[in-house]
């Protein structure tokens, strides 16, 4: 399934970028507080941030793989 995908994907990555689990619970966090507030505004910045997030640190561990980035 996607949801377990999306688990493999990011125990691969925690390998290489060890602050990014540590930076994901942060961001849910903020999520969820946001939602426990009922504050749309800030849970949408909380989704988005955490999703370009995720987004680099899934880029540059494709490209640190795939030899095209030395980090």
């Amino acid at each position: 399934t996607v949801d377990d995908r999306i688990r493999l994907l990011g125990a691969m990555m925690a390998k290489r970028h060890l602050d990014r689990p540590k930076e994901s619970l942060t961001e849910n966090r903020a999520l969820l507080e946001a939602l426990e507030a009922g504050d749309e505004r800030a849970a949408i910045a909380a989704v988005r941030k955490h999703v370009a997030s995720a987004a680099k640190t899934l880029m540059q561990y494709v490209m640190t793989e795939t030899g095209q980035l030395s980090l």
